[in-house]
């Protein structure tokens, strides 16, 4: 009888087991601050129904020329954050939308009690001025989320995204997690310069410089004169 028992016991607990691994799910919230060209994007992360531990969430972006991650800003986060932050693509931060490449952007964390928050600084490049320049609109596209656990996730199958090595390295294998958002993407909207107004602006420049340095060196001029004056 006590054999039986344990023999359901198991069985109930496989079910179990089974089921609740079977349903992980995810909800992913942003919240942007910011405004310009620069903008700093938080996500929170909600994994439900996951009962392994010692498990990774990844971000993975693929952000277009218009977009950026500055370098040197993402390795002052890593060492005031608890977030893994790693580029691979276009570093140059000076050009222009036109003449840069694309960026793939990879940000990990530690999973805590089934949640992850995750931030990360993204810039908008500047365009070439347009004829009768207007607004333009330049769309982050909403990452992809990886899971990634010592033990085996067999819902899910392994990713073949690229990650960059410092997330890639924390997992052996990462799988990727359809999930639940409230926001499919992100419309980022700026001014783009007018070039009909290219030779009104260089003339207005070029006459300013002038008279600022005719002022300078009337300024240095007469100040010789006074010093002149006064040894005599």
């Amino acid at each position: 009888m006590w054999y039986h028992l344990k023999i359901a016991i198991y069985i109930l607990l496989l079910f179990q087991y089974v089921s609740v691994s079977g349903n992980i799910s995810a909800h992913v919230r942003m919240h942007v601050d910011g405004s310009g060209f620069h903008r700093y994007f938080t996500y929170h992360i909600e994994v439900d129904n996951l009962i392994l531990k010692d498990c990774y969430a990844s971000l993975h972006f693929v952000l277009p020329s218009a977009l950026y991650v500055n370098i040197n800003e993402l390795a002052e986060l890593k060492r005031t954050d608890n977030t893994t932050i790693c580029s691979v693509g276009e570093t140059d931060t000076e050009l222009f939308m036109e003449n840069a490449n694309s960026q793939n952007v990879t940000i990990c964390s530690r999973i805590d009690d089934g949640s992850s928050i995750m931030s990360l600084p993204i810039h908008q490049r500047y365009q070439y001025p347009k004829e009768n320049g207007d607004y333009e609109t330049v769309v982050l596209r909403k990452p992809s989320l990886l899971l990634g656990c010592k033990e085996r996730i067999k819902e899910y199958r392994v990713s073949k995204i690229n990650l960059c090595p410092l997330c890639a390295d924390k997992m052996v294998k990462w799988r990727e997690l359809p999930y639940n958002t409230d926001e499919i993407e992100y419309e980022w909207t700026i001014p783009i310069g007018d070039i009909s107004f290219l030779s009104f602006v260089t003339y207005i420049t070029l006459i300013i410089t002038s008279f600022g340095t005719v002022l300078l060196i009337n300024t240095i001029w007469t100040s010789n004169i006074k010093k002149h004056l006064k040894k005599n």
